[in-house]
């Protein structure tokens, strides 16, 4: 493995650290938000876990050749989850405009929750984590954590599905969901109807 492959390993892996860093100073504020889920404080803790290994896999990694490919994506990635995290707790900062979770929600659209980016950073580091990289109780630490993120309560409920209907025919399918009566005519004659009593009255029909 040549030392220009080396220094871009190293490279991503600053990059990395860098991204996580952000995420963390970013966290700090946790603490001042009102009305956030428990799974932000739960990744706010065991975020500097992140940023402690991803300083050991730079200590050591030249130990490693075998995966410096492997490595180098792995920070690549981290990096983008560690931006990801940090847009995310940004969010937490005080705003009077509308509720916290309101600007959660709208943040996050159809993206993942925050719990659900923690959880693929540290399983995107467990692919990695290995002694010599980390030690065994980092080891250990990240396994902890990883627990604790997979059984976080969700931080936003998923959105109720709609109603699917599949016609597999060529006749009509009535559809009726709200309240009241639905009446349907199949045929080609009148239909005549009427939520009132009494006797209906008809006049005889000319074309008899």
């Amino acid at each position: 493995m040549s030392i220009i492959k080396a220094k871009h390993v190293e490279v991503s892996l600053e990059d990395a650290i860098t991204s996580i860093s952000r995420a963390v100073n970013t966290s700090n504020d946790i603490d001042k938000a009102t009305d956030v889920p428990p799974a932000f404080k739960i990744v706010a803790k065991r975020l500097p876990l992140v940023s402690e290994i991803l300083v050991s896999f730079k200590s050591s990694f030249v130990q490693c050749p075998d995966i410096f490919p492997d490595l180098r994506q792995m920070a690549d990635d981290c990096r983008s989850l560690g931006r990801d995290l940090d847009d995310i707790f940004d969010i937490t900062k005080p705003d009077d405009s509308k509720p916290f979770i309101e600007r959660y929600r709208s943040a996050v659209g159809q993206g993942d929750k925050i719990e659900d980016v923690m959880k693929s950073l540290l399983m995107r580091i467990g692919d990695i984590a290995k002694v010599p990289l980390v030690s065994k109780d980092q080891l250990n630490e990240l396994k902890a954590a990883l627990k604790e993120v997979r059984n976080a309560p969700p931080s936003l409920e998923d959105p109720k599905s709609g109603h699917i209907f599949n016609n597999n025919s060529n006749g009509i399918q009535p559809i009726h969901l709200g309240e009241g009566h639905v009446n349907i005519s199949h045929g080609s004659g009148p239909q005549i109807n009427s939520a009132s009593g009494g006797n209906f009255h008809f006049a005889p029909s000319n074309l008899a």
